[in-house]
């Protein structure tokens, strides 16, 4: 989001448990806060992941850079009455694909940032990453 709430951009990368990227995604999501933007990036990766699965045993792993979203969804007592119903959404979705949520420093969140920036303006994108194949 843009500092004044205009502009709402989410960006997201999907990693399988073996730090394999399977997707990305970008786009815009109209206005709202900043926390919006982390909680709406966290909902659309959760339901595009089980379109992406090719193995039984794969995990996902969402890390997130904001510490409240986490909080929030982790411990939903806490979170602003505003935010619950999109929360518990979120949480639905841990639950059913049984991903684990985790928080991580800004500094670690450097690509999906820049997933972000390319977002601006722009509508929802999907596409897959290429990984090394094992041979």
């Amino acid at each position: 989001m843009l500092r004044d709430g205009s502009k709402g951009v989410i960006g997201g990368i999907l990693r399988n448990n073996e730090s394999r990227c399977i997707a990305s995604f970008y786009g815009s999501v109209g206005q709202g806060c900043p926390l919006l933007a982390e909680l709406l990036a966290i909902k659309y990766g959760l339901e595009i992941f089980p379109g992406l699965i090719v193995d039984c045993n794969m995990r996902l792993i969402v890390e997130c850079d904001s510490k409240a979203a986490v909080e929030w969804i982790l411990n939903p007592e806490r979170c602003q009455p505003l935010f619950l119903p999109l929360v518990h959404s979120i949480r639905s979705l841990l639950l059913l694909y049984l991903v684990f949520l985790k928080h991580i420093p800004r500094s670690a969140n450097i690509e999906a940032d820049a997933l972000v920036k390319k977002g601006i303006g722009l509508l929802k994108i999907v596409y897959h990453c290429t990984w090394p194949l094992r041979l």
